[in-house]
């Protein structure tokens, strides 16, 4: 009986010896596969222009890093202080992508007076080796657009409209007409819309009341990317036979094929 008792004893011990050994072994990785990514000198910075070059400046601390491997999943996510006080990071060698952002949150879609900045840098680690980022410099992510109105048009508005400009299918932004105290007034603060890739298409749609009537004017922005700003200007002309026409300037130049329907 205690021979038997033994031998289980040392079964079980050699098993439990066995899960521990592949538990460490899915767990760590081994020194000589690893190198470090180190923050020393690195920095952060900003630049604020908007289709023009400008001097960037130092980024704020609460913009924050995100670290991804070559499979796009997250690795770590710290502010941009805390990673500079951290210090080196040890990694397994591979391909790996630091992103930037004046936000934890995902760029909205769709906002008014929200920018959000970044940028990412791929790097790559080497086993035994240490790699340094430098510099980042950040710019918008998003394209902008504000909405006006010449005099014209604006002492010819009798009742509520509304401007929807939209980007991504089903998430427009909404500026506001209408009249208070009898002085028409409008939604003047700026759109910022997320933008992937350099050729996307904004979609800006006019409904209201213009001369006692309904008025529907609509026009299409092409080749957006981020950093763009778009002007769009409603107008109201009239000819030298006293006959009205309506179009929307936009960057400067005026829509000929805007399509309305003025009822």
């Amino acid at each position: 009986m205690l021979r038997r008792r033994l031998k289980l004893f040392l079964v079980c011990a050699v098993f439990l010896s066995v899960v521990s050994c592949d538990k460490d072994n899915f767990v760590y990785h081994r020194e000589s596969d690893s190198g470090v990514l180190s923050f020393e000198g690195f920095s952060l910075m900003v630049s604020e222009d908007v289709n023009k070059k400008t001097r960037a400046s130092s980024a704020a601390g609460d913009y924050v890093l995100f670290l991804y491997d070559n499979t796009g999943a997250l690795v770590w996510q710290k502010s941009y202080q805390d990673a500079l006080s951290a210090g080196d990071v040890t990694l397994p060698a591979g391909v790996y992508t630091l992103e930037a952002r004046s936000t934890a949150a995902d760029v909205p879609l769709a906002a008014f007076g929200l920018p959000v900045y970044g940028a990412s840098k791929d790097f790559t680690i080497k086993a035994g080796a240490t790699t340094s980022l430098g510099s980042i410099t950040c710019g918008l992510l998003q394209a902008v657009v504000t909405v006006g109105y010449n005099e014209e048009f604006l002492r010819s508005v009798t009742g509520d409209g509304v401007v929807s400009v939209e980007l991504a299918a089903g998430c427009p932004l909404e500026y506001r007409l209408g009249r208070s105290d009898g002085d028409p007034t409008f939604e003047q603060r700026e759109g910022y819309f997320s933008v992937n890739g350099d050729d996307a298409t904004i979609v800006l749609t006019f409904n209201g009341s213009v001369d006692g009537s309904s008025l529907r004017m609509r026009a299409v922005i092409t080749g957006v990317k981020a950093r763009d700003r778009h002007v769009a200007t409603i107008m109201k002309t009239i000819g030298a036979s006293g006959a009205a026409s309506f179009c929307v300037e936009i960057d400067g130049s005026v829509f000929n094929a805007m399509k309305f329907i003025h009822e």
